[in-house]
Order: structure tokens, then sequence, then C-alpha cells
């Protein structure tokens, strides 16, 4: 598909926008995480959980149903895990 320069230019522009859009969610996102499993400070933890939850709503229902998933993967495998 040709496009004509404007739109071009608009297409680009869009793209590069939201894709440094999402490569700051995703550093903040990790940042956060890092600061909650690393934190020593109740408080810190907490805050820092409270703030992913913000920043990326749903997030713990999108790593349970990952982790499930994937034992589930293992387990349809043969592998087994532990004993």
């Amino acid at each position: 598909m040709l496009m004509r320069p404007p739109l071009r230019k608009l297409a680009l522009t869009v793209h590069v926008i939201s894709s440094v859009g999402w490569l700051g969610a995703v550093v903040c996102s990790l940042a956060l995480a890092v600061a909650g499993a690393l934190g020593s400070d109740v408080a810190t933890v907490r805050a820092a959980y409270v703030a992913l939850e913000v920043v990326t709503p749903g997030w713990r229902q999108r790593t349970l149903r990952s982790a499930v998933a994937g034992r589930a993967q293992f387990s349809r495998s043969g592998v087994r895990l532990g004993a």
C-alpha cells in the first residue's frame, strides 16, 4: 500500500509516539516491580504494588493466568516439576 508523504509522516509520528509511550510504561512497571520485590520497608513495598496496579491494571490476574497456563503445558508434556 502506497501512502502519500503527508500521510506517511503522520503514520510515522503516531507510530513513534505510541512506541515511546509503551516503552515508558514497561520501564515504569519494571522499576515498580523491582522496588516491590527488593524493598525492605513494608510501606515501600505496599506503595510500589499499589502504584503498579495503577500503571498496569490487572497485572496480578495476567501473572496468575500465565503461571497456571505454563504449569498446564508442563503437565501435558509429561515433564514433572518437583517431587
